[in-house]
């Protein structure tokens, strides 16, 4: 099998797997117990932490851990609006589906205003109309950092200092930049809140992060004194250290910039022998600047749940966007939003390779979804 998949979920690193059951074996009582055991899985939690921390140019106590990605957003969100005096957010269509059912789900129920972001055919948010919208302030702007579907990495430096000049909260989700590039330092201290998900760089299931910047305020989701009394219960010690252990082995990763330039390379091989080698298939955001391991890739006419089926009974897996909306027969609404053609959107791909992801794979996955579009291209069946 060859999974190009990695930004729906990546396989748990065998250092994760290992530090995750010592906490079963070893480590597994309660961490609010006063005991000596109790304190044993404390204080692997806040080793986890600490490494946490690090990745994200965060402080230790500026760490909170939840049970995914979706609550960290709905956290972030529902945290700050329950706060707020205007309340009204800021964000684009192309940011995850999380994020525009929870800020959707505010207006339907409490009256949010949404004010919708425009974003440009190279898959970057519109700075512009960004600025008009800070004006009157919302309570907060959300923008995705990279994203999920087309790897575009967004201007997140100048989003901050628009943001700072208008005094507005901003909130950053970097789900797919976090564990794949290293975390600019003064781009994060420039953020109110950022949220990632551990199992996108090697972690479990199962355990989010929010980072919440010193002197911020934000309402619990889940009332009770842990998680820095911002999300009670238990903590999922056993998730919490296999996310700080993901933490650990993506900070040496990224030590070293030849891994990412190689695996960008790699990237680039598969989109090269793609176009050459078929007829229907071209880059949805060609000169945008992406991150390493993301390939968007539309194959004009042709249906991407057709070739997906013909791809994955090969042996080969991938997607045709965020893995949420995997079940979907519609095009993405982060495809349209960039204002391409239904046509094509119809037929786009996300091909997302891993760490260890080789060139021998991409030219074998290659070769075959070459294949798979001619054999859809041919069929009038399969023709939109």
């Amino acid at each position: 099998m060859i999974y190009l998949d990695c930004n729906a979920t990546t396989k748990p690193a065998p250092e994760v797997v290992l530090a995750i059951t010592e906490m079963l074996t070893i480590s597994w009582a309660n961490p609010s117990s006063g005991h000596r055991m109790g304190q044993r899985a404390r204080a692997a939690i806040e080793l986890a932490r600490e490494n946490m921390a690090r990745l994200l140019t965060a402080k230790p106590r500026e760490i909170v851990f939840t049970s995914g990605g979706s609550e960290s957003l709905d956290l972030a969100i529902r945290g700050s609006v329950d706060h707020s005096s205007s309340r009204s957010i800021v964000l684009s269509k192309i940011e995850h589906r999380a994020l525009r059912q929870t800020a959707q789900n505010l207006h339907d129920t409490q009256g949010v205003e949404v004010r919708w972001l425009r974003c440009n055919r190279d898959g970057r948010i519109c700075l512009d109309h960004l600025e008009e919208l800070l004006c009157p302030a919302p309570d907060m702007v959300s923008v995705q950092w990279v994203n999920s579907e087309t790897g575009v990495i967004q201007p997140m430096q100048q989003v901050v200092e628009l943001c700072q000049r208008a005094g507005v909260r901003l909130h950053c989700d970097a789900t797919q930049m976090a564990g794949k590039m290293p975390i600019d330092e003064d781009i994060a201290q420039g953020c109110d809140l950022l949220t990632c998900s551990p199992h996108k760089f090697y972690g479990p299931k199962g355990v989010g992060v929010l980072r919440v910047r010193q002197g911020v305020s934000i309402g619990p989701c889940l009332l009770g004194p842990q998680e820095l009394n911002r999300r009670g219960g238990t903590e999922n010690g056993l998730g919490i250290v296999g996310a700080g252990k993901a933490a650990e082995l993506a900070l040496a990763w990224l030590a070293d910039p030849e891994h990412r330039q190689r695996q960008a390379e790699i990237r680039d091989l598969l989109e090269t022998l793609l176009i050459d080698g078929c007829e229907y298939a071209m880059r949805i955001t060609p000169d945008s600047p992406r991150v390493w391991n993301t390939s968007c890739m539309g194959f004009s006419g042709l249906a991407s749940e057709a070739i997906l089926i013909g791809l994955s009974e090969r042996g080969v897996c991938a997607s045709a966007g965020t893995a949420c909306a995997s079940g979907s027969l519609e095009p993405s609404e982060t495809i349209l939003a960039m204002g391409v053609e239904e046509k094509l959107a119809r037929g786009v791909l996300r091909l997302s390779l891993g760490r260890e992801t080789t060139r021998q794979e991409v030219q074998e996955a290659a070769a075959t979804l070459i294949e798979v579009a001619a054999r859809v291209g041919s069929s009038s069946a399969q023709l939109i």
